[in-house]
């Protein structure tokens, strides 16, 4: 039972961190030197299974989980930084159901993996038009603790991720894409995304609301695609919060099972 509880939450942490893509904070700033900040994200995923193959043992699945993203940045020049992400699993509670037997659920949490990264931007200034083109490596260090969860080898992995965006005084434009390479029995993934959206003013606030899209492959498990919009909001220049909510429209799995997510996200940034 400890074993499949453990790999519950390994498996709850893979699926959430691609919808981490952005960096600290909001992927909007520190952008001058000696920046820093640091942002609290509350994410609630639910995720749906069915197991197609002639031989199943169990025909469906359920997962509800509670995570705490905290992650910080500095920035050494606006150009130069780093960031580092780290995941928590409050809770997460999985439902099976198979045929002719009772439903059996599974509960447990714990500390995910870190994902420290070097973005490396290259600001431009236009006619009516700014933006950045970002090159960073990145680094999935192996995060839990050893002695709740030592049945299972949490894997390393490297990877570089590459992206663009611009805006205007209206509206925002952005995409990129992300590689990875690690241990374990599928080494290779990779994500692609783009965004666009307008900004608002209210007053003496103002922000953005766009609509992401992200698309994930993991080599010998899944090919998905997912959208949601986004609402950013600059409270002051030290407060800033932004809610977010995705969905998958094309989860294809490469064995005999079917599923799709549903995230929810709000959080919460300090920048000085």
């Amino acid at each position: 039972m400890k074993r499949i509880q453990s790999i519950l939450v390994a498996a709850v942490l893979l699926w959430a961190a691609p919808v981490q893509a952005e960096q600290p904070i909001f992927d909007e700033m520190p952008r001058w030197d000696g920046g820093w900040g640091v942002q609290v994200l509350q994410e609630f995923l639910m995720k749906q299974e069915e197991d197609h193959a002639p031989n199943a043992g169990f025909a469906s699945a359920e997962e509800r989980i509670h995570l705490t993203h905290v992650q910080g940045v500095y920035t050494w020049d606006k150009s130069i930084r780093m960031t580092a992400k780290v995941p928590v699993v409050l809770f997460a509670e999985r439902t099976v159901e198979t045929s002719g037997v009772s439903p059996a659920t599974l509960q447990d949490q714990g500390l995910g993996d870190v994902t420290l990264a070097v973005p490396l931007k290259q600001y431009f200034n236009l006619d009516g038009r700014s933006g950045s083109w970002t090159l960073g490596p990145q680094m999935l260090v192996p995060g839990g603790s050893d002695d709740a969860y030592n049945v299972y080898q949490r894997d390393w992995a490297g990877g570089i991720y590459a992206g663009y965006e611009t805006e205007t005084f209206l509206f925002h434009i952005g995409g990129g894409f992300d590689a990875w390479y690690g241990e374990g029995d599928s080494p290779v993934s990779s994500g692609q995304y783009f965004q666009f959206g307008m900004n608002y003013q209210i007053g003496d606030l103002n922000g953005y609301v766009k609509l992401k899209n992200y698309g994930k492959y993991q080599q010998d498990k899944v090919l998905k695609y997912s959208v949601g919009p986004s609402i950013y909001l600059r409270i002051t220049d030290t407060v800033h919060m932004q809610i977010q909510t995705m969905h998958d429209v094309v989860a294809k799995r490469f064995d005999d099972k079917t599923g799709r997510d549903d995230s929810y996200r709000i959080g919460i940034g300090f920048v000085y």
